[in-house]
């Protein structure tokens, strides 16, 4: 029988895979041949405040590219809700606009902004004084920033969908009910309002989305004690929502939705009977058909869990940050990895250590960094990068899918490694 070879030698069976250069950890010389494990770990940069001591009371932000960031907030010494832009490099991250005012008068605490293009953003707000509730496509230069129409849609947004380069899935609650609609737009301006269907018949405080291959939607929610998934099929703007299925009684509004793939989902919790227990159950779907896995099961003990978000890098592993404590509230990262039906969490690394008044998801900046914003203890907009490191040393299993494909190395130095995997 042929042997399979990893350096790209002939003969033997082909193997289909990449190559890939990671460093050697300290401590460790590998050969051609050896079998390697990847080692994570998280360095973090500098925080800053790039927007200058004021204090805001809510921050959003939005990815339009690699390089740049559009936020917003609301400012704590008028209450009116302002838009920048921030570029990073590979260490620091700058203002690089003067701040617009967006909503012209105070806002309240419902605030939202989704990308739209590479040069677009939507916010969301809703005026304190007479609650209208307000949409404005935001539009960048390169230099500065401009404003579309306000669009008065009349309902406070649960969150916003980016389906297409015209349409944006828009769910609300109303009463004691949940619904969506389709939202079409063009340039900076909103143009149609699509039919509005109600999914769900309570209240909820969050949602989250995951937009399949196939264009379906996987919706997660906050279900007053539950957690709900439903499935939404779209044509046009039309939308039919698939029967909603509940997780056991979780009592809890800190709840996160993980997406993992388009057929599996994970419900994260605080387990309100066990303080600083977070657990999660299992959710598979197969097309439409949604079924909730009811053991809970056991991820780790944090004294809170507080903005959470969960990030892919991998079919088998993520990256969650989240702020926890009992006063002050810190932030948080670990790698957690995807192993049957368990979450194995790595080393987890306080990446900032004042209290933590708000933090939106981090924004992931290729594959190995992320820029984390968040409102420290003086209410500043604080900034930093953390770096997402991978390195590689000998492993002690006598088989495995990694295989070195260089000579040799010793600590420090790259060595290129055959995976399957792709590592990270």
């Amino acid at each position: 029988m042929g042997r399979a070879r990893l350096n790209g030698q002939s003969c033997g069976a082909k193997i289909n895979g990449i190559i890939k250069e990671y460093i050697i950890q300290a401590g460790n010389t590998v050969s051609a041949g050896d079998f390697v494990e990847f080692i994570r770990c998280i360095s973090l940069g500098t925080a800053n405040n790039p927007l200058g001591n004021f204090s805001v009371n809510y921050i959003k932000a939005a990815k339009l590219n690699d390089t740049e960031v559009m936020i917003c907030y609301r400012k704590g010494s008028d209450g009116v809700c302002y838009a920048s832009v921030l570029n990073i490099t590979s260490a620091t991250i700058t203002q690089v606009t003067t701040p617009i005012n967006v909503s012209g008068s105070q806002i309240d605490s419902e605030l939202k902004i989704k990308k739209l293009t590479d040069t677009t953003a939507i916010i969301a707000y809703t005026v304190s004084s007479n609650t209208v509730k307000t949409l404005k496509i935001v539009r960048f230069n390169g230099t500065s920033l401009s404003l579309g129409g306000a669009y008065n849609i009349g309902v406070a947004p649960l969150d916003v969908l980016v389906l297409s380069g015209s349409t944006l899935l828009f769910t609300y609650c109303w009463g004691s009910q949940c619904l969506a609609t389709i939202l079409t737009f063009s340039g900076t301006s909103i143009t149609t309002r699509g039919t509005d269907i109600m999914f769900f018949n309570g209240y909820s405080a969050s949602v989250f989305f995951r937009q399949r291959a196939d264009g379906t939607i996987l919706v997660g929610f906050d279900a007053s004690n539950y957690v709900g998934c439903v499935v939404f099929t779209i044509s046009g703007t039309t939308i039919s929502a698939g029967s909603v299925v509940l997780t056991p009684y979780v009592g809890t509004s800190n709840i996160y939705v993980w997406f993992v793939s388009d057929i599996r989902a994970c419900v994260l919790h605080l387990d309100g009977t066990s303080p600083a227990s977070i657990k999660f159950y299992n959710v598979s779907i197969n097309g439409n058909t949604i079924t909730i896995d009811t053991t809970s099961r056991f991820l780790g003990y944090f004294s809170a869990f507080f903005f959470v978000s969960i990030t892919n890098l991998s079919s088998t592993k993520s990256i969650m940050t989240f702020a926890s404590g009992t006063n002050p509230f810190y932030h948080n990262a670990m790698v957690l990895n995807l192993i049957g039906d368990n979450i194995i969490p790595e080393t987890r690394y306080i990446t900032y250590s004042q209290n933590v008044r708000e933090s939106p998801p981090p924004i992931i900046i290729g594959t190995k960094k992320m820029m984390n914003i968040y409102s420290d203890g003086n209410q500043y907009i604080v900034s930093r990068i953390i770096n997402i490191i991978e390195s590689v040393k000998q492993s002690t299993l006598s088989e495995g899918i990694q295989g070195v494909s260089k000579t040799k190395g010793s600590a420090g130095e790259m060595v290129k490694v055959f995976t399957l995997t792709g590592g990270l």
